[in-house]
């Protein structure tokens, strides 16, 4: 069932993103190819404090979860070695370009 989050993206950050990609041991390469965009614009998207809801499915189409489901969310998140749970340093970006969606 889809809902508000399915089409504005969820409360997932970049850091989180980032996190669920390389523990799945899925390239920005692959992201790239999956949503036909730069590799900058992945490395830009994973810089955000909120991902866009093309990303969030491109990654769910990738790993073959609903990451739009919380539950299941979660339970990817609570599944992330300690390794690949960095915190992203630096000033925060809120603005999410229009060409990002």
């Amino acid at each position: 069932m889809y809902n508000f989050l399915t089409i504005l993206g969820s409360n997932m950050t970049g850091a989180e993103f980032k996190a669920i990609r390389t523990a799945n041991f899925i390239t920005q390469e692959d992201l790239a190819v999956q949503l036909n965009r730069s590799l900058s614009r992945i490395r830009q998207v994973e810089a955000l404090d909120y991902i866009p809801a093309k990303y969030i499915k491109a990654l769910s189409d990738l790993l073959g979860v609903d990451l739009f489901n919380e539950a299941k969310l979660e339970m990817v998140k609570n599944g992330i070695p300690e390794r690949y749970k960095k915190e992203r340093r630096g000033k925060k970006n809120m603005y999410l370009h229009p060409s990002l969606w």
